[in-house]
């Protein structure tokens, strides 16, 4: 087996110095290639429709509200408006913005069972806050006792 000095040496300096260049100029070409097409098309070869991504982003803001509210449900009292939504829509369908919400406009008919289920749950809501409200005057009246004794 032959080495590669042997083999460069049959070549004359001028030989070697225009290999050198041919390929040092493909490589500069490919470079430059994948520098231009990085630039044109970003990071992705192909670009996703915004449909998708606006449908998953709705539903990520959807299911966010619905942890809030298991969460923090009293807090939530205050901003109603997106749990309304999600209960009114579903988790699996996105409103378009011109879309007419079931129950919710004019000509929205409600039902007595409907109606009597959300005043017993608004009392039991008044409740709470007032429940609340008396843990936290005596949380307070605690503090002031421990910090004044």
């Amino acid at each position: 087996m032959t080495s590669w000095i042997f083999i460069l040496s049959k070549f004359t300096p001028e030989a070697l110095l225009f290999e050198a260049l041919i390929l040092l100029i493909l490589f500069c070409g490919y470079t430059a290639f994948w520098v231009l097409r990085k630039r044109r098309y970003g990071a992705v070869d192909q670009s996703i429709p915004s449909g998708p991504v606006k449908s998953y982003l709705n539903d990520l803001i959807l299911n966010s509200e619905q942890l809030r509210l298991q969460l923090f449900g009293l807090l939530a009292a205050s901003d109603p408006s997106s749990a309304q939504l999600y209960r009114l829509v579903g988790p699996n369908s996105t409103p378009s913005p011109g879309a007419q919400i079931p129950g919710v406009g004019e000509g929205a008919e409600t039902g007595s069972a409907d109606s009597s289920r959300v005043t017993t749950l608004e009392a039991k809501i008044i409740e709470q806050v007032k429940a609340i409200e008396i843990l936290t005057t005596d949380k307070a009246r605690l503090e002031k006792e421990l910090t004044d004794g």
